[in-house]
């Protein structure tokens, strides 16, 4: 018999590693690689996630699995996972089954609807995303309603609308005031309680009836303790899955990234829901200017500035909130007293009770001596004007470069025109040096891509 010291210790390690794996939430992103899937069943295509097994699967309709990087703008700073769905009734399916699950739980992603380039003119095609249990998730069929916890169907059509419905019961309920389009980066995020009891999460601030899921898109709530499907009460939910079908040509594509799951419901909502944040050089002073897609007990912004190379921030002013809101709203702040060189911005957004989320760093290199480079974002940050401070008498060369010194671009101004328009789409999340070249002449800016 072992001594019972040597028992407890080792029923100690067992519980410790039991932790270990049922560590909550776990996050899921596609890694760095790229490559594609054409063909059958695999398990080894993706990177593996941090609990149960991922698998996808080519049908009969033929379409594909691409992981892209670059992929597309803001979505993710990664790769991502691009999917066309297959043109008859075979599915593709993406799905992880068998992670340590719950009778509630939460998951979020970023998705993207589109055509083969994230474009909005995809005409046909069905793609659905279901969370339960059962072999629906790990075969190659469509699902099964006693499967199915929560479902959402998103119908492709004619002018890039999305049709959004849920499974109720046996049954699909269209979400006639839901409004999304195709073209579109969406953040999705589902809060499900499978128990006979309510429940709630946002620190209590959002309740939960009994075998109900409430859907949020883009922080607005927009499907509040929607009935389940057919799942019996109290199953644990262990698995989700996405798939498409039925695409004319394979049209239809999704673009997925940043997988967030719990098997709990004590997520915090975030206040405010960031979508633009940028600072560019312009005239003597800084101009930083972002974007909020909807706000939450939002009291105030406080814009906070570093010049030891991020290391430690010191507040240089504050723009007020808007308190609630469920529109974008922009915003802006002009720093008349930048360092020379490389100025780090970020944002605190400060709640009316106190609390407070700090959002990402942005950089620009703020040279005054240089005659007036001025970068410009657009709302999305899928194009950069580049202004120089007059018309040059002869064409004036652009240049994009990345923090390894690779070139991602290069542009002619024509003399005689002060600005020109630059396309961002192939370019991943992160700083990147703008260098305009007119005969001997050099300015360079920093613009960093949200």
């Amino acid at each position: 018999m072992k001594p019972r010291s040597t028992f407890y210790f080792l029923v100690l390690s067992f519980l410790f590693i039991g932790v270990l794996m049922q560590a909550q939430p776990w996050s899921y992103d596609f890694g760095m690689g790229t490559g594609t899937h054409t063909s059958g069943e695999s398990t080894s295509f993706l990177p593996a996630s941090p609990s149960g097994t991922t698998r996808v699967r080519v049908g009969t309709g033929n379409g594909s699995f691409a992981l892209v990087n670059p992929g597309l703008p803001s979505l993710g700073s990664e790769s991502e996972l691009q999917i066309s769905a297959s043109n008859n009734g075979s599915v593709n399916k993406f799905s992880n089954y068998g992670y340590s699950g719950g009778n509630t739980f939460s998951i979020e992603f970023k998705l993207r609807f589109g055509n083969s380039t994230g474009g909005n003119t995809a005409a046909s095609g069905e793609w659905y995303f279901f969370q339960g249990s059962g072999i629906s998730y790990s075969d190659n069929n469509g699902f099964t309603t006693a499967h199915v916890f929560s479902g959402l169907r998103f119908v492709f059509s004619s002018g890039g609308v999305i049709t959004v419905s849920y499974r109720n019961g046996s049954n699909w309920i269209v979400l006639s005031d839901v409004s999304i389009s195709q073209g579109t980066n969406l953040e999705i995020e589902i809060y499900g309680n499978n128990s006979a009891s309510s429940a709630s999460y946002g620190e209590g601030s959002q309740s939960l009836a009994p075998n109900t899921f409430d859907l949020w898109i883009n922080r607005v709530l927009v499907g509040d303790d929607l009935n389940k499907a057919t799942l019996p009460s109290n199953t644990t939910i262990d698995s989700w899955m996405f798939y498409g079908q039925s695409s004319t040509s394979n049209q239809a594509n999704i673009f997925l990234d940043d997988i967030i799951y719990s098997n709990s419901l004590n997520k915090t909502l975030l206040p405010v829901s960031m979508e633009r944040f940028s600072a560019s050089q312009y005239g003597k002073g800084v101009l930083v200017s972002w974007q909020t897609g909807s706000e939450h007990n939002n009291q105030f912004f406080s814009i906070e500035r570093s010049t030891d190379g991020g290391q430690s921030f010191k507040e240089i002013g504050q723009v007020e909130g808007a308190g609630d809101s469920d529109v974008p709203l922009n915003y802006r702040f002009e720093d008349d007293t930048p360092a020379f060189g490389l100025n780090y911005y970020r944002l605190r957004q400060v709640d009316f009770d106190g609390k407070f989320t700090i959002h990402k760093v942005v950089a620009v290199d703020f040279r005054p001596e240089q005659p007036g480079l001025n970068l410009f974002p657009t709302l999305v940050q899928d194009e950069l004007t580049v202004q120089l401070p007059q018309p040059a008498e002869q064409p004036a060369q652009i240049s994009i470069w990345n923090q390894l010194g690779q070139s991602m671009g290069a542009f002619t101004l024509p003399a005689g025109q002060p600005k020109m328009t630059l396309p961002l789409h192939n370019l991943a999340s992160g700083p990147y040096i703008v260098q305009v070249k007119v005969g001997n002449d050099i300015v360079s800016g920093i613009f960093v891509k949200n």
